[in-house]
């Protein structure tokens, strides 16, 4: 039953992926919002150590 799921599931992303490879505007548009939120939580991530420091330096 969990392999048959999986089969699905690949078939659902590849379909998917087809889908938006075909429709190159959507492609770039999906790929573009997805690299602005992992911009997005490198910029928090490096504001996060950057307090980490500050809070340590006034220690």
């Amino acid at each position: 039953m969990t392999v048959r799921y999986h089969k699905k599931h690949s078939l659902f992303f590849t379909l998917l992926f087809i889908f938006l490879f075909q429709n190159t505007f959507f492609f770039s548009f999906s790929l573009s919002i997805s690299s602005v939120f992992s911009l997005l939580l490198e910029v928090q991530t490096v504001l996060r150590s950057i307090e980490r420091v500050i809070s340590l330096h006034s220690l």
